[in-house]
């Protein structure tokens, strides 16, 4: 028998990769799904960016370049970061790659096995799956439907010892949607004056704002200190499955994170880059339009789900998710989305999947088309009404 090393005995498959496998038996079946599981848009990259990689590609540019991103995209990003934050970042404060790479090679510079990381509870799966590879302990801020499910300063307070290293903010959130407010923002960022730890604040949905308006702690200290912005061009833009991303932080700590890059996958093709150039200078009709339109998915799912009998659902600010209570329905978490999908033919995301805190939540995707949503929203609604099916009301 093959010996596996320590870290490859420890590897498990999550509770997505179970669940879309029986997606994929289910398909090959013959069965029709709908996916509001998986947050990937189902538009199209736009023309002008695909454009730009074409002509790069013919161009010649398929060779190696620096590991840390093209001056030109470091450029584009620093002129992007000015326009909707408010300062300039210097070119060696960026970084270039894949986003959740970026996670990884950040999390490996700034903390030592067994050091603490703060981080959201429900909050994006990877960050916890990531602190378990390298050893390092989560220490899990319960956010709480009464207050948005935004990070509370005041509970993240109480989680700080001296062996937190950071503290990992995700605003607009997934799975829940939440926006993170100014001053919230601003507290989290004196905390980490104050007891000398780092933010990453993954802003990946920031251009995804329906209400209110997107803050970042970057602004605090452009990102010369305490704070490390995550960002990435595949939600906004439509580019899943192009791979791309950056990082906004000090000099320092960004020097070490390019060594990584160089050492693991070297840097990211040009033609890429040259794509994500053409993201931020070029037209932002698709931006503005995909805004209004996801904002509209988000006004009839939310009133669709409110329909279903023991389901509550809050109108979320930002990112492409809701995030309903489903306790009504006596079912849990796994439970429900199971007999979603057994039943109704709709895919959805246990709210487990995000947390121990997620129990008593799904989360569901609207990126997907209206005509999906209304139907998905049908479906869930008959099997819930069916005479067959026994329910809890919540008094």
């Amino acid at each position: 028998m093959m010996r596996l090393s320590n870290l490859a005995k420890s590897l498990k498959s999550g509770q997505r990769d179970d669940f879309a496998k029986r997606i994929w038996r289910l398909e090959k079946e013959g069965k029709k799904i709908f996916h509001l599981d998986i947050g990937d848009p189902d538009f199209d990259t736009p023309k002008h960016i695909i454009e730009a990689a074409v002509k790069s590609l013919r161009s010649g540019d398929t060779h190696y370049d620096v590991a840390g991103g093209t001056r030109d995209f470091r450029k584009a990003i620093a002129k992007s970061v000015k326009k909707e934050l408010g300062f300039l970042p210097e070119e060696e404060q960026i970084l270039i790659g894949p986003s959740p790479m970026l996670i990884y090679f950040l999390l490996q510079c700034v903390a030592d096995k067994g050091d603490e990381v703060i981080v959201g509870d429900p909050a994006y799966a990877r960050f916890y799956s990531l602190l378990n590879l390298l050893g390092l302990k989560p220490e899990p801020v319960v956010l709480k439907e009464r207050e948005g499910f935004r990070m509370n300063p005041d509970r993240v307070r109480e989680k700080i010892t001296k062996r937190t290293r950071l503290v990992i903010m995700n605003s607009p959130h997934n799975p829940t949607g939440a926006v993170m407010t100014k001053k919230e923002n601003e507290q989290l960022f004196r905390l980490a004056r104050k007891y000398n730890f780092l933010i990453l604040s993954d802003e990946v949905y920031g251009k995804l704002i329906y209400s209110g308006q997107h803050y970042s702690p970057g602004v605090n200290d452009h990102c010369r200190s305490n704070v490390v912005i995550l960002n990435s061009f595949s939600k906004a833009y439509a580019m899943t499955g192009w791979r791309l991303g950056y990082l906004v932080g000090p000099k320092e700590l960004m020097k070490k994170v390019e060594v990584l890059i160089r050492n693991t996958i070297f840097s990211l093709p040009v033609f890429i880059q040259k794509a994500g150039i053409s993201a931020l200078l070029g037209s932002d009709k698709f931006l503005k339009k995909t805004v209004v339109d996801y904002k509209k998915r988000r006004n009839i799912l939310v009133a669709g789900l409110n329909r279903l009998p023991g389901v509550k659902c809050a109108m979320p600010d930002g990112a492409l998710y809701v995030f309903p209570n489903i306790r009504g329905t006596g079912l849990s978490s796994r439970e429900f989305v199971n007999f979603m999908l057994e039943k109704a033919g709709v895919a959805l995301s246990a709210g487990t999947e995000f947390g121990r805190e997620g129990e008593g939540f799904i989360r569901v995707s609207f990126t997907v088309s209206m005509k999906d949503i209304q139907e998905a929203v049908k479906r869930m609604e008959a099997v819930l009404q069916n005479k067959n099916f026994q329910y809890a009301r919540k008094n």
